[in-house]
């Protein structure tokens, strides 16, 4: 697998797409890239569950030596994920 892998998600990251994400990131962590780039320009909501396919993912790629990096993060989610204390853990960029 290339040293990065884009993954870009077409709808809001809550409950009733989540697992998708989920299996799409994974079968992609599966291949050990050193970084995946999760581009987030289409989403403009996620919910707890969405929180935790990130999480979970940049947990496993942190194990194995990879990087999860969040792009296009619009304001609202960027808040969020400041609020959450996840800008600790979790690299993002927010759109200005």
């Amino acid at each position: 697998m290339s040293k990065q892998v884009f993954i870009a998600p077409h709808k809001d990251i809550v409950a009733s797409e989540a697992q998708e994400l989920r299996r799409k990131i994974f079968s992609i962590i599966g291949e050990k890239p050193e970084k995946l780039v999760v581009d987030l320009e289409a989403v403009r909501v996620i919910d707890s569950i969405g929180l935790g396919v990130l999480i979970s993912a940049r947990n496993h790629l942190k194990k194995s030596g990879g990087e999860l990096v969040v792009t296009n993060v619009s304001k609202e989610v960027a808040h969020l994920l400041r609020q959450m204390h996840l800008d600790r853990h979790i690299v993002f960029k927010a759109v200005d």
